[in-house]
């Protein structure tokens, strides 16, 4: 799940930090991306990249508890460890690099956040977080890039508060993923509570065309269910931005891992919640289907 509220500017979840003179300065551009190899050059495949979609185990927060909520509903929350940073620790110690941390008190706008808990979780764990959940003001993105946030995930905003969107890509261009919750095609916002008639793909080509280079997309109607993914949405999601993108939502199976696997030009990374804490399968096992599953190339979105 994905949500940061509408702006409110009472409601002020990260300390205010001015922007530093370094972040006013754009990152540097990743390197273009590449054509698919030849057939020329196909015995030389064991020494190139492979298109491997990397796993996020996902921690939500609430209260300082991991939980996972049922299709985003607060009144439905099931708690899974009282010790987020253990919990972070535990999935680097079995072989992750990458976590999907989402701050749900700050999300709420109840008032109430996380942020000294997600400090810890980063410097701790040792592994890249990206971090979402009540992110409306450059200070909020300021204060996550200090604390050595991979990635800082941006939701409401990209409908609410597109000045905002806009200046985060001028400072943060690498920093910034938009994350896409959509229920039936329409984007889904302020905690997944408004439904607005945008459709996904359209604010997805929105987004790239001004610069953003990670997406997220959730599909509600599948988020913490362990129904199974729709690989077309997330294949035709990718074909219209022209990257790959992370999957969220629905993940039952080491079967829906492969599945992800097997569009792998189209995909980034999926990330897993429920599954994982319920044991449907551990984090080698997924590991190793996506490893078995990668195939030599490079990151090229076919069209």
């Amino acid at each position: 799940m994905l949500s940061d509220q509408k702006p409110n500017s009472e409601a002020r979840p990260y300390p205010e930090v001015e922007p530093s003179s370094a972040a006013q300065s754009n990152l540097a551009a990743q390197p273009n991306l590449v054509t698919q190899s030849s057939l020329a050059t196909q015995a030389k495949q064991s020494t190139e990249p492979t298109q491997q979609v990397q796993l996020f185990p996902a921690i939500d927060l609430l209260g300082g508890r991991v939980v996972r909520l049922k299709r985003g509903d607060y009144d439905q929350v099931t708690v899974y460890h009282d010790d987020p940073v253990a919990q972070a620790v535990s999935f680097a110690e079995a072989g992750a690099q990458w976590l999907h941390v989402v701050d749900l008190d700050a999300a709420r706008d109840a008032g109430q956040d996380n942020r000294q808990l997600i400090a810890r979780i980063i410097a701790e764990s040792g592994l890249k977080v990206e971090v979402g959940g009540g992110v409306r003001s450059l200070a909020a993105i300021e204060w996550l890039a200090q604390n050595n946030a991979a990635r800082v995930i941006m939701g409401t905003s990209l409908i609410a508060d597109r000045p905002l969107v806009e200046a985060a890509i001028d400072c943060y261009p690498d920093l910034i993923c938009a994350a896409i919750d959509a229920r039936d095609g329409l984007v889904a916002i302020a905690g997944w509570q408004q439904t607005v008639n945008v459709e996904a793909s359209q604010l997805a080509a929105e987004l790239a065309s001004l610069g953003i280079r990670h997406f997220l997309y959730t599909d509600i109607n599948r988020d913490g269910l362990q129904t199974g993914i729709d690989v077309s949405a997330y294949r035709q999601l990718s074909q219209t931005i022209g990257v790959p993108v992370i999957v969220s939502g629905g993940i039952a199976s080491l079967a829906d891992i492969q599945a992800v696997s097997s569009i792998a030009p189209y995909v980034e990374a999926v990330i897993v919640g429920r599954a994982l804490y319920e044991r449907n399968f551990t984090i080698p096992e997924a590991l190793a289907v996506l490893t078995s599953e990668a195939v030599p190339g490079d990151r090229t979105v076919p069209l």
